[in-house]
């Protein structure tokens, strides 16, 4: 199991397409340096092909918003620095690395955590599984938009909802109530 303050939670938000046609708008990463301290970093990019008008409403940026903004090429060094040698931790990861991978193909997690899958097993009774329907169900909004502010209040991008940087932070505090759960599992069965 993973210790809180060992991993880098990563989300791109996307122009709307699918498989090898989605492309990055925007990459966060919030890296855990130790018991609450946290660092983060955020990239809006020019993707390679336009953002879909499924992809602006889902996330809310436009083609506009990106017109003037650099590639992902021309930030992958800054991307790669930040986020070296990380073990990834996000909701359904897998896609997210599978994009992040095809277009910085020198990315290279060690390892990746989904908290998708942990919360299927945790939160088994919640109404669904995505992830701010569970940050509702366990009472976390507040403390989602607290560490928003913390680590990103001099972004000038937006917090809510399917932004990369307001995302990293509701994973990283849904995974900090898993590994609570673990923690209480674990302890619970050194007593039988």
């Amino acid at each position: 199991m993973l210790e809180r303050d060992d991993y880098i939670v990563v989300d791109i938000e996307g122009t709307g397409r699918f498989g090898p046609e989605n492309s990055i708008v925007e990459i966060a990463c919030l890296r855990v340096v130790g018991p609450d301290v946290y660092e983060g970093k955020q990239w809006l990019v020019k993707p390679k092909c336009p953002i879909t008008r499924n992809g602006t409403r889902i996330h809310g940026i436009s083609n506009d918003d990106v017109e003037d903004c650099p590639t992902i090429q021309d930030v992958s060094s800054d991307i790669i620095s930040f986020a070296r040698n990380g073990i990834y931790v996000g909701h359904s990861i897998g896609a997210d690395i599978d994009v992040i991978s095809r277009e910085i193909p020198e990315w290279r997690p060690v390892s990746k955590v989904d908290t998708l899958r942990m919360a299927r097993r945790y939160f088994e009774d919640a109404p669904s599984h995505k992830m701010f329907d569970l940050i509702s169900y366990i009472d976390a909004e507040l403390e989602v938009m607290q560490l928003f502010r913390n680590v990103f209040e001099s972004s000038p991008y937006e917090g809510s909802y399917h932004r990369a940087a307001y995302d990293v932070c509701a994973c990283s505090v849904l995974y900090h109530r898993i590994l609570a759960l673990q923690n209480t599992d674990a302890q619970r069965d050194l007593l039988l």
